[in-house]
C-alpha cells in the first residue's frame, strides 16, 4: 500500500442503498499511527453506532522503502 495515496480516499460510501462511513488506522511502528477518516482529529466513530472492524497485516511503501504495518478499518452506518 502506498501511504501517500491513502489520505485521498473518500470516507463515505453507499452500498445497497445504505450509506456507510469508515475510519482507517495504519500502525507502522510502535510510536507511529495514522488515523484517517471523516472526522478530523477524531479517532473513533460516533457514539451509539454499531461498528464492524477488520485488522490485517500489510506492507507499507513510504519514502522509497517497504515496512511492515497493520491496517485496521472500522465501518458504521452513516
Amino acid at each position: 500500500m502506498d501511504a501517500a495515496k491513502i489520505s485521498s480516499l473518500s470516507f463515505r460510501q453507499e452500498v445497497g442503498g445504505d450509506n456507510f462511513e469508515f475510519l482507517i488506522k495504519l500502525s507502522y511502528n510502535p510510536e507511529a499511527e495514522r488515523v484517517l477518516g471523516p472526522y478530523p482529529k477524531n479517532t473513533s466513530p460516533p457514539a451509539g453506532r454499531a461498528v464492524s472492524v477488520i485488522s490485517v497485516p500489510v506492507t507499507l511503501y513510504e519514502n522509497g522503502r517497504f515496512s511492515y504495518a497493520k491496517l485496521e478499518v472500522q465501518v458504521w452506518r452513516a
